[in-house]
Protein backbone atom coordinates (compact mmCIF):
# COMPACT_ATOMS: atom_id res chain seq x y z
CA UNK A 1 0.00 0.00 0.00
CA UNK A 2 1.08 3.83 -0.25
CA UNK A 3 0.63 4.50 3.29
CA UNK A 4 3.29 1.31 4.00
CA UNK A 5 5.58 2.71 1.57
CA UNK A 6 5.80 5.56 3.11
CA UNK A 7 6.11 4.52 6.52
CA UNK A 8 9.02 2.03 5.48
CA UNK A 9 10.73 5.13 3.76
CA UNK A 10 10.43 6.64 7.31
CA UNK A 11 12.00 4.57 9.15
CA UNK A 12 14.81 3.92 6.49
CA UNK A 13 15.36 8.07 7.05
CA UNK A 14 15.78 6.92 10.79
CA UNK A 15 12.45 8.61 11.72
CA UNK A 16 10.98 8.01 15.52
CA UNK A 17 7.59 6.98 14.80
CA UNK A 18 4.31 5.03 16.18
CA UNK A 19 2.01 3.53 14.26
CA UNK A 20 -1.13 2.41 14.59
CA UNK A 21 -3.25 0.28 12.40
CA UNK A 22 -6.97 -0.45 13.97
CA UNK A 23 -7.08 -3.38 11.57
CA UNK A 24 -4.20 -4.86 12.89
CA UNK A 25 -3.38 -6.30 16.24
CA UNK A 26 0.15 -6.67 15.23
CA UNK A 27 2.17 -6.92 12.15
CA UNK A 28 5.26 -8.59 11.34
CA UNK A 29 7.17 -5.86 9.63
CA UNK A 30 6.38 -3.03 11.93
CA UNK A 31 5.26 -2.35 15.47
CA UNK A 32 2.17 -0.78 16.41
CA UNK A 33 1.33 0.96 19.17
CA UNK A 34 -2.64 1.95 20.64
CA UNK A 35 -4.26 5.31 19.33
CA UNK A 36 -4.13 6.75 22.86
CA UNK A 37 -0.01 6.62 23.23
CA UNK A 38 0.30 7.63 19.56
CA UNK A 39 -2.03 11.15 20.23
CA UNK A 40 -0.02 11.47 23.47
CA UNK A 41 3.81 10.61 22.55
CA UNK A 42 3.44 12.42 18.46
CA UNK A 43 4.89 15.76 17.49
CA UNK A 44 3.39 14.95 14.01
CA UNK A 45 0.59 12.94 13.31
CA UNK A 46 0.06 11.87 10.25
CA UNK A 47 -3.15 10.47 8.63
CA UNK A 48 -3.01 8.38 6.17
CA UNK A 49 -6.23 6.36 5.69
CA UNK A 50 -9.90 8.04 7.61
CA UNK A 51 -10.46 4.65 9.44
CA UNK A 52 -13.93 5.06 11.51
CA UNK A 53 -11.37 3.99 14.33
CA UNK A 54 -10.00 7.35 14.34
CA UNK A 55 -12.46 9.70 14.05
CA UNK A 56 -13.01 10.32 17.97
CA UNK A 57 -9.40 11.30 18.37
CA UNK A 58 -9.66 13.68 14.86
CA UNK A 59 -12.33 15.03 17.01
CA UNK A 60 -10.10 16.20 19.83
CA UNK A 61 -6.55 16.93 18.58
CA UNK A 62 -6.00 20.27 20.48
CA UNK A 63 -4.61 23.16 18.34
CA UNK A 64 -0.90 22.35 19.81
CA UNK A 65 -0.59 19.02 18.10
CA UNK A 66 0.26 19.06 14.72
CA UNK A 67 -1.04 16.85 11.59
CA UNK A 68 -0.65 16.05 8.22
CA UNK A 69 -4.18 14.92 6.52
CA UNK A 70 -4.10 13.46 3.46
CA UNK A 71 -7.25 11.88 4.00
CA UNK A 72 -9.60 14.38 4.87
CA UNK A 73 -10.53 13.18 8.58
CA UNK A 74 -10.04 16.52 10.01
CA UNK A 75 -12.68 18.03 7.37
CA UNK A 76 -15.88 19.00 9.76
CA UNK A 77 -18.13 17.20 7.08
CA UNK A 78 -15.65 13.52 7.21
CA UNK A 79 -16.46 13.67 11.10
Amino acid sequence: SPSLDIVKLLIEDNYDLLICEPNLKNYKELPLTDCDKLILNSDIIIFFVGHKEFIPYAKELSENKKYIDFCGIMNPDFI
